[in-house]
């Protein structure tokens, strides 16, 4: 496990003798901060010198949040479809939102696609594992033909080789 020293509060520029397993001298940065990375695990001590300063401050390190893999995704999922309101007006286009999450191992940047109707979307999010979700991808319906069946849209989500589909029905208000 790698560990850093992270200290603060101190005057810009100001010369800190760091005691403990390990021992340096540093000037913090114009902020009056220092980290330190690296050192071994334990307690040290920052003594500051200085005009009217002498000053012993106790500190202790905690764990650096380890380097985690190159994302993997192992799994898409769409994973809701809604309208505005639970009964449209099939006579006329409706906005659909489609809602997805990726899950996987790692983390960073991934590159997804959503496809639907006839448009598509390429972003990028920041995956943390174990899942992520996306963006909502909208789709406009299309509009009932006469007193045919109710307008379905469909949604595709993919990143890399995880893929997953949702077909929606609208629910149509009576008489459109």
């Amino acid at each position: 496990m790698e560990f850093d020293l992270e200290l603060s509060g101190f005057k810009p520029g100001q010369q800190v003798v760091v005691t403990g397993p390990e021992g340096f001298t540093r000037n913090v940065n114009a902020q009056g901060f220092l980290t330190e990375q690296d050192v071994k695990k334990g307690s040290y001590t920052a003594k500051t010198f200085g005009r009217n300063s002498n000053q012993t401050i106790g500190c202790t390190k905690p764990a650096r949040t380890p380097i985690t893999a190159t994302p993997r995704i192992s799994d898409a999922d769409v994973t809701a479809a809604s309208t505005a309101t639970p009964e449209v007006d099939c006579s006329v286009p409706q906005k659909v939102t489609f809602k997805g999450k990726l899950t996987g191992s790692g983390s960073g940047d991934v590159d997804y696609k959503w496809q639907g109707g006839a448009k598509s979307s390429s972003p990028t999010l920041k995956f943390t594992a174990p899942e992520t979700a996306t963006a909502d991808f909208n789709v406009t319906s299309p509009t009932r033909a006469g007193a045919g069946p109710a307008p379905r849209v469909t949604a595709k989500l993919t990143a890399g080789n995880a893929s997953d589909a949702l077909t929606f029905t609208l629910k149509c208000k009576v008489g459109t």
